[in-house]
């Protein structure tokens, strides 16, 4: 039995199931997005160069060239490969990645982390950024996010489960960064990495589009008022089973997902809401952007399919 201290990314995808591949464990706003007003791009085949330039890429990422089945395919700016033992995804207009390799903290040696500390990780995660070429400067280590592979025996009716950190050994640990530009948060942003024994990237999840400055300066401004207390929570939000948690000024952008790009200086509001079931309450914990004014501000809008496409869920695959 495999055990994960947070939800593994699924294991890809089929060729150019782009909207599955992306969204896989995105944390996007708790509510219904508006209709949708952009399309998936057709899919397309990839060009000898455009697919040259994936193969240099996907060497300078991974480590290795593509596995000889790799398939190759493209929609718009997203370009994919697909293998068995490995996964990748690209975008060429923002620079954004996803890669995921099959054996990713599915030895079964056991990683130690006494033997590999904190410090010593995180060299190794910046030296394996500086190998492949990708910017993500302005980045702040956040967590590790630790995976644990085993085996535990049934307890007795009503027992808790086992602790995954004691029945299990640990296989994996990724690194988790958020993103600050000049003191001014970057909501959206996403580096995620984590390491195979050998240095090679294991996974890999990048998005980290560039921002316009002057969206700093008028977050920086909005900071001062949440600061002063100017800046007030929308009374729709809060009040009866809503609990706010936290209010942040920043900039946020859209996400993986969206083919456009949407960018504004926004207050986010993260929230909690219990309902009022006193036997078995359901918690609900999300988060809003605002801007200014107290209007809500929506920047991801995930695409409807391509005109002709007939979308299918891709099969997944196991290692």
């Amino acid at each position: 039995m495999r055990r994960t201290s947070k939800s593994r990314p699924g294991r890809l995808v089929s060729l150019l199931a782009v909207p599955w591949l992306v969204c896989a464990g995105c944390r996007k706003e708790q509510q219904q997005p508006p209709p949708p007003e952009v399309v998936m791009p057709t899919p397309r085949a990839l060009s000898p160069a455009e697919r040259a330039e994936v193969t240099r890429a996907l060497a300078a990422r991974s480590g290795e060239a593509p596995p000889a089945d790799a398939q190759f395919g493209a929609a718009g700016a997203f370009r994919v490969v697909v293998a068995a033992r490995m996964q990748y995804l690209e975008r060429t207009d923002m620079g954004s990645v996803i890669l995921e390799r099959a054996d990713y903290a599915a030895t079964s040696v056991a990683f130690d982390s006494m033997l590999m500390p904190r410090a010593a990780l995180l060299a190794r995660v910046d030296d394996a950024l500086g190998r492949s070429g990708l910017d993500a400067a302005g980045r702040r280590f956040v967590t590790f996010e630790d995976e644990f592979a085993g085996a535990a025996p049934r307890g007795p009716a009503g027992a808790a489960p086992p602790d995954p950190r004691r029945a299990a050994r640990l296989v994996g640990r990724t690194a988790e960064y958020e993103r600050v530009l000049d003191g001014v948060p970057v909501f959206g942003s996403e580096l995620v990495i984590g390491l195979m024994p050998d240095g090679r990237v294991g996974r890999l999840r990048l998005h980290w589009p560039k921002i316009d400055p002057a969206l700093v300066v008028d977050a920086r401004r909005l900071q001062e008022r949440v600061k002063g207390q100017t800046w007030e929570v929308p009374a729709g939000l809060g009040g009866g089973d809503t609990r706010i948690l936290d209010i942040a000024a920043g900039v946020a952008h859209s996400g993986i997902a969206d083919p456009g790009f949407r960018a504004a200086a926004v207050v986010r509001v993260t929230y909690r809401r219990v309902s009022p079931d006193s036997v078995l309450p359901l918690v609900t914990t999300g988060y809003k952007y605002f801007d200014a004014n107290g209007r809500e501000v929506v920047l991801t809008v995930y695409p409807s399919a391509a005109p002709g496409a007939t979308p299918s869920k891709p099969p997944v695959r196991t290692p």
